[in-house]
């Protein structure tokens, strides 16, 4: 995710990718190409909750719920992360909350039984019990 800040506009957007660095990896595309890139990426991301406004973009940071934290937590588990490193994924990463945050929607869902999520000190365990079948959990314990 690309870090807005506040007021950010889409020329900015557009001058950010089509200069330095990014130039390159964007494979020499046409200013239009740019231009018409970040308006979808605005749409997208306006859409996600992370935008808001008509004319001038403004960042914001959108509603998260528990059940949208155990999905990033599911989707980091089988990535094969486990324990804290669960709230250290890129999943959780995007709920762009922090981490005492993510912990109480955790709480949360682990009460409304999306999850089963136990802590003491540093050591920390999430489960999805009943969500994945045996395969899919023997597969997101197999090393990758």
């Amino acid at each position: 995710m690309c870090p807005l800040p506040p007021a950010a506009r889409l020329d900015a957007i557009f001058i950010y990718h089509s200069t330095g660095p990014h130039r390159r990896a964007l494979g020499h595309c046409r200013p239009s190409t740019l231009l018409a890139t970040a308006q979808r990426l605005a749409s997208s991301w306006a859409q996600a909750g992370y935008l808001q406004g008509k004319q001038t973009k403004r960042r914001v940071h959108p509603h998260i719920t528990p059940i949208v934290t155990a999905f990033a937590l599911l989707l980091g588990c089988l990535c094969g992360l486990r324990g804290a490193r669960l709230f250290e994924s890129t999943w959780t990463q995007l709920l762009d909350r922090p981490p005492a945050e993510l912990t109480e929607l955790t709480v949360e869902a682990s009460t409304q039984e999306w999850l089963r999520y136990k802590a003491s000190g540093a050591v920390v365990e999430v489960t999805f019990p009943g969500l994945l079948t045996p395969d899919e959990e023997r597969a997101a314990y197999e090393p990758h």
